[in-house]
């Protein structure tokens, strides 16, 4: 509690907002659904790659940080335009979080390269030991960890808002990666499966929590 109580308002504004606009994109986020009438599924994410054995393959694309190579997927854009290029979901919403904190506004170079203030730190131990009740836990850490001011959802010069979640870096990989091909630029991962409104739905569960979010939770 008194890491809870010792961050500032501000931030836990940052954080309800970025929870809020998260929560508004998070059925545009998944990766596919199944059809009402159980004959197929509708695939959200063009360039998805779905296999039977639980796994997609998404584009991977490569960015910098703090001088240092980082790889990560594109899911959401604000704008029409950029989900069409990227084969990814629409959703408008993601304007929301423009002129906020819950956004890193990066750069981007003649080569298309984006530059982002904020990375992750992979390959943490994954530690979860029940509390008394079970919940809250007596202890508990992330296998990744964003660093302060790291945020999924990204501002490019043009103004439109992405979802561009960091998957891997120097440190390390997100957990739920399978498969990392930084020569071809194709990721594979483990799905999540999940229901919306009575349907069944998988999607890519990889985002870390920042080191505020990871306060706030204790």
């Amino acid at each position: 509690m008194k890491l809870m109580r010792s961050v500032p308002v501000l931030g836990t504004l940052v954080l309800l907002a970025l929870m809020l606009v998260l929560f508004q994109t998070a059925i545009g986020s998944g990766i596919a659904r199944a059809d009402a009438g159980g004959s197929g599924t509708t695939l959200f994410i063009t360039s998805a790659v779905e296999h039977p054995d639980g796994t997609v393959t998404l584009p991977l694309h490569r960015g910098l940080s703090h001088g240092q190579a980082v790889y990560y997927i594109i899911t959401d854009a604000s704008d029409s335009n950029d989900a069409a290029l990227y084969g990814v979901n629409v959703s408008q919403k993601l304007a929301n979080a423009d002129q906020t904190a819950a956004v890193q506004k990066v750069t981007v170079d003649a080569n298309g390269v984006v530059t982002f203030p904020a990375t992750v730190k992979f390959g943490q131990q994954r530690i979860l030991v029940p509390g008394p009740a079970g919940f809250p836990p007596a202890q508990a850490q992330p296998g990744a960890l964003g660093e302060t001011g790291y945020s999924p959802l990204i501002r490019l010069p043009s103004g439109a808002i992405l979802e561009a979640s960091q998957v891997a870096n120097a440190s390390g990989q997100a957990d739920k990666v399978v498969s990392l091909d930084k020569t071809n630029l194709k990721v594979t991962f483990r799905e999540t499966a999940g229901f919306q409104g009575g349907k069944a739905l998988k999607y890519v569960s990889n985002e870390p929590p920042t080191l505020r979010r990871q306060q706030l939770r204790m």
